[in-house]
């Protein structure tokens, strides 16, 4: 039987963006650091013309898109195929994800 007051609280780890019982950060939470990224770049006026991810990092966005589905059209799509924000995606050995010149 449940504790009342545990009912609908979040844990730890889904309150810091991550998935129960996991330390890898959740779709949304990678999302996000894209787009604080490119927003951070556009401010100082730096360059940016990339998103580079890792494969994990690109399958876990990848299926995060397929659970939202299409867009209907004519509306325009921020997480494309091979693309985030309108940045093509690149596929790197690197940890999470970067944005770059």
């Amino acid at each position: 039987m449940k504790d009342q007051e545990s009912e609908g609280k979040e844990t730890t780890a889904e309150s810091q963006g991550m998935a129960a019982g996991s330390s890898e950060p959740r779709a949304e939470e990678l999302i996000l650091s894209i787009y604080s990224q490119i927003k951070a770049r556009s401010e100082a006026g730096e360059p940016f013309g990339h998103v580079v991810m890792s494969v994990s990092t690109y399958r876990l966005i990848q299926a995060y898109r397929a659970r939202l589905g299409e867009m209907p059209e004519g509306q325009e799509d921020y997480l494309g195929r091979y693309e985030l924000f309108g940045l093509p995606v690149l596929i790197d050995t690197i940890e999470g994800c970067r944005v770059v010149e």
